[in-house]
């Protein structure tokens, strides 16, 4: 392994549905292009050669310097401690923390973030979206506070509460929002129509179609998609996305013939819905919830569906919270509103329906920037002036 390389360590167990899977995949593919090697170690239950498959299908093609590594701790039951142990056997039973040649690790990783951190021996940069709790709260400080680790954080605000809380310099944290890639090709005419038809139906050509991509956990906004649904019955509106116990509980609780649930789809193939639609909603409210626990992010997330919607080209309209104003501008790069008040949702949403001159400005203006400050290749190269310094 020569000095421009990097072993990345996710936390991520594939197969999976969760937003971090795509991210650490799309993360490795971009540091793949600007590195001689990278060694991206995941864990899985699948064979090598069919994780890789399964990552090509599902988030996109890998550069030819990604060396895959996957452990997987078979009779070990539970993701935490799957996890825990998966971080504990990358460090010590494959060597991260001996062998020479590696000069540079970056994770996301929290318990591969602090073996590494407490044994010194590495240049670390540590990823975080979170701050952790009770014994989890305990090992991230200690990572956090290591001599040897540079912190990654994927906001402002999370910055600012990592300083204040661990007391740490703000020179040790770097703020990397997430990103998104420039789509390659857009959907053809008949591909959108085909999609259109396949939502709605055969008029579906004619009609105005309004969509949200994302998980359906709480805090998500799901029940303003619904009421939206309601007060448009002239409007098609669909919803990609959400695990099956999930999809079970809102499809019996949601019953509006113009509002259908898709379910879950690969992330290439929920990159197309986001093209065919009219509309996205992005309808965050006060208290998000991460996963199917109950830890709300709403404070410091940087989530990667604002950054995939802007680079899908098409208009959105968002929850205005604080942490979203640090990329995204009112009626510069969509539209923002209260993210519990349905009367001005629905104003939001007639006013571009109304305007097709500022459905086109609002996504164009979004793209521009998605382009020149939030890809996965530009994230790549800051991270690896992170981890050179």
């Amino acid at each position: 392994m020569s000095g421009n390389s990097i072993v990345y360590i996710s936390a991520s167990v594939y197969p999976s549905v969760s937003a971090n899977s795509v991210h650490v995949a799309r993360q490795a593919a971009a540091l793949s292009q600007k590195n001689e090697s990278v060694e991206l170690y995941v864990c899985s239950p699948l064979s090598t050669e069919d994780l890789l498959q399964h990552l090509c299908e599902h988030y996109g093609s890998f550069g030819k310097n990604l060396r895959l590594r996957r452990v997987w701790l078979g009779s070990v039951r539970g993701a935490t401690l799957q996890i825990a142990l998966y971080s504990f056997f990358c460090v010590f039973f494959e060597g991260l923390f001996r062998r020479r040649e590696v000069k540079r690790v970056y994770t996301r990783n929290l318990y591969a973030a602090f073996l590494l951190a407490i044994l010194g021996r590495k240049r670390v940069a540590y990823e975080l979206h979170d701050i952790e709790k009770g014994f989890r709260g305990g090992i991230q400080k200690l990572a956090v506070c290591s001599s040897k680790a540079h912190l990654v954080a994927i906001s402002k605000a999370l910055k600012s509460v990592i300083c204040d809380i661990y007391n740490v310099a703000a020179n040790k944290v770097t703020v990397l929002h997430d990103a998104a890639d420039i789509f390659e090709d857009y959907c053809s005419e008949e591909e959108s129509l085909d999609l259109r038809k396949e939502l709605f139906g055969a008029q579906t050509d004619r009609r105005f179609l309004v969509g949200y991509v994302g998980h359906l956990y709480s805090g998500r906004g799901i029940d303003v998609v619904a009421k939206l649904a309601e007060l448009n019955p002239d409007i098609g509106f669909f919803v990609v996305g959400g695990t099956e116990k999930d999809l079970i509980v809102c499809k019996s609780t949601f019953v509006l013939p113009n509002l259908k649930f898709v379910g879950h789809v690969s992330h290439s193939r929920a990159s197309r819905y986001t093209m065919v639609a009219d509309c996205l909603l992005m309808p965050y409210q006060k208290n998000v919830s991460v996963g199917a626990g109950e830890r709300d992010t709403v404070r410091w997330m940087s989530p990667m569906k604002m950054f995939e919607y802007m680079g899908s080209g098409t208009p959105f309209i968002s929850s205005d919270l604080p942490v979203l104003r640090e990329v995204l501008k009112d009626n510069v790069n969509c539209l923002l509103v209260s993210p519990d008040n349905i009367e001005a949702w629905n104003n939001a949403l007639q006013e571009l329906r109304r305007c097709e001159q500022q459905r086109f400005e609002l996504a164009q203006n979004a793209f521009n920037q998605l382009r020149s400050e939030h890809t996965w290749d530009k994230r790549a190269g800051a991270i690896c002036n992170v981890i050179s310094s």
